[in-house]
Parts: C-alpha cells; sequence; structure tokens
C-alpha cells in the first residue's frame, strides 16, 4: 500500500498542530516526522520522533521507505537536500492551482529558475508532462511574456520577453504539444489553458502569491517536477501553509506516485 509522508517542526510556530489538523482524516498510511512529542491524530498515521524531521523524510523517501512527501511544516532545507542527492539541474517547483475550470500548473515559481529559453522549454515539457499524470488530459499550455504581443518596441525588456515567449512556444510545438504564447494575459490564460509556463521564475512567483497568498485561490502545493522525472515525488509547501492547504497537498502526493 502506498505510504505518503510530511513533516512538522516546533520551531515553527502552530507547524505540529496545523499539520496534526490536516491527519485527523489522512488519505492513506501517513508518516508523520516532528520533533514535537505528539500522539497519532488518526490509526493510519505513524509518528516519527526526530531531531531534524525534514531531513530524515527526505532519507526516507531517497531510501523507498515511504512513496512520496510532503514538506509541510519545516524550513526549506529539505528542498536543497533532495535536489542535491539526486544531482538535478533545478527543482522545477511548480504550484498546482485549483479553479473553476480545473487544475492548473504554474511554473516556474522558484525566482531563481526559468531565465533562459533551453530552461524555460525544459519545465515546459516537465510540467506538461505533469499535468497530464494528474488529469489523464492533453494539457493546453499557455506561455506568458511580459507584455501583449503587439507591444513589441515599448521597452528593451518587454521586447526581449516577449522574443523569449514565442521561441518557448515554437519549441514546445515542435515537440508535439500545444502551445500558445499568449504575452501578458494571465487573466485568459486561466481560464482557456492548463498549465501556465511564465518568462521566468520570479514572474511565477509572483503570480503564485497574487493568486494564492492574495486572492486566495486553493493551491494543491508544489511539485517538484525534475525530482517526479526521476520517479521521486515531493510537494513543497509554504511552511505557514493551513490545514487544509496541507490535506491537498497530501493527496496530490498520493495521487502522483499512484500513477
Amino acid at each position: 500500500m502506498t505510504r505518503i509522508a510530511i513533516a512538522a517542526t516546533e520551531r515553527i510556530p502552530d507547524g505540529p498542530e496545523r499539520v496534526l489538523q490536516a491527519l485527523r482524516d489522512p488519505p492513506a498510511p501517513v508518516n508523520l516526522y516532528t520533533d514535537a512529542p505528539t500522539d497519532p491524530p488518526h490509526p493510519r498515521v505513524d509518528v516519527i520522533e526526530t531531531e531534524d524531521p525534514g531531513t530524515r523524510m527526505i532519507e526516507d523517501l531517497l531510501e523507498g521507505r515511504i512513496d512520496a512527501a510532503v514538506r509541510g511544516a519545516v524550513p526549506s532545507h529539505p528542498v536543497k537536500e533532495l535536489a542535491e542527492a539526486l544531482d538535478l539541474p533545478a527543482t522545477g517547483r511548480s504550484t498546482v492551482l485549483e479553479t473553476e475550470e480545473g487544475l492548473k500548473l504554474l511554473t516556474p515559481v522558484a525566482i531563481d529558475e526559468g531565465h533562459d529559453v533551453d530552461e524555460l522549454t525544459e519545465l515546459g515539457l516537465l510540467a506538461a508532462e505533469a499535468h497530464s499524470r494528474m488529469t489523464g488530459g492533453e494539457p493546453r499550455i499557455a506561455v506568458l511574456s511580459g507584455g501583449r504581443l503587439e507591444d513589441v518596441g515599448r521597452h528593451p525588456t518587454v521586447d526581449e520577453t516577449l522574443e523569449k515567449g514565442e521561441n518557448v512556444a515554437e519549441r514546445l510545438r515542435r515537440e508535439g504539444l500545444h502551445a500558445d504564447h499568449v504575452g501578458i494575459l494571465v487573466e485568459e490564460a486561466l481560464k482557456t489553458h492548463d498549465v501556465l509556463l511564465f518568462h521566468d521564475g520570479i514572474a511565477g512567483n509572483l503570480a503564485f502569491r497574487c493568486l494564492v497568498l492574495a486572492a486566495g485561490f486553493p493551491s494543491h502545493g508544489a511539485p517538484c517536477l525534475w525530482a517526479l522525472k526521476e520517479g521521486v515525488v515531493f510537494v513543497d509547501t509554504s511552511r505557514s501553509q493551513r490545514p487544509e492547504g496541507y490535506s491537498r497537498a497530501l493527496r496530490l502526493a498520493l495521487s502522483l506516485a499512484e500513477r
């Protein structure tokens, strides 16, 4: 049976409490890695007390003792440890957003990723594969840039992102994917496309913060697409996420592990 995991540390205010609330009705057997004395909130939850919950969880994930992991309420170092252990070129963290039109994948959302055409194209390929794995469908990819398509000439930075968007969309189409360069029209892309591929991780991170943290769109966490390519399921989450957010991330991790 598939076993998933999540971590929590008492060094983060209310961290263990919020994770425990998310585990009141777990979707599968769960390992809870924590440094806080804790009773299992459900018979399907095994509590593993350890000094460094995030690191211990990554070790067990890489050793195959668990099938998928959610970062939970711990600092960000497990993401770095995972990338180093797998020798990944980047994390490929991509936010799964819930909308009225279905699940959307926003990428890149790491501010240091997606800054050249080759990397962004590879992220588009990985994101399309991940979305298909989540939904079973063939995704429509919206490549986003820094202006409307007719805004060429207004500023060199705008021109650079528009050219980048055209190049990336064309490369993705050559790979057999449905990809459209939609310029800056993120509001339209959310309605018409499944994967939103921003021109760099700074733009993607800003979009994530506006849509999820400010506007309140439900997030299912951010799977690390480069790890997923290697067969390792790790879903990144905010250390300050609400319990229902952790619950959604656990369900996503389970879904990815079972497909």
